[in-house]
């Protein structure tokens, strides 16, 4: 039963970070909710009811899969942040995803997730993405020149 608390509330979290992401006003936001489930609050519809306003959310473009447009920050330990935040920085810069990030060190390392990279390994890692990230900065400018 506690688990199923648990989900309730975290589907409620993303219908209010989809009504965040979206720009909905409270009335938009309750018509919506009443529109798909009959209901005008999240905290009184089902588990099913509430999977059908995040599909109505994604309808109008509620995306949960991309934070930033980068995508999720892969798990990683504590101490690595400020890199794993530096990489974020320039992986937005690139327009390239963490999926990138995680290609390049599958190639570079042979690991398959950011959470088993030491920090050497990561170290590499963020110096091949500035890289990259100079390169697309010079080819911006070269764009921009013309």
């Amino acid at each position: 039963m506690e688990n199923q608390a648990n989900t309730r509330q975290k589907m409620i979290a993303k219908i209010h970070i989809a009504k965040s992401q979206l720009d909905l006003d409270d009335d938009v936001y309750r018509d919506l909710l009443e529109h798909t489930t009959g209901l005008r609050s999240c905290s009184k519809m089902t588990k099913v009811q509430l999977e059908n306003v995040i599909t109505e959310l994604k309808i109008k473009g509620f995306r949960d899969d991309f934070v930033g447009g980068i995508g999720r920050m892969p798990m990683h330990l504590v101490e690595y942040r400020p890199m794993m935040n530096k990489i974020a920085v320039l992986l937005k810069q690139t327009e390239k995803t963490w999926d990138y990030a995680i290609g390049i060190a599958q190639k570079m390392f042979q690991k398959d997730k950011m959470i088993l990279l030491s920090g050497d390994e990561l170290h590499n890692l963020l110096k091949a993405l500035q890289i990259h990230a100079n390169r697309h900065e010079k080819k911006k400018g070269n764009k921009n020149a013309n």
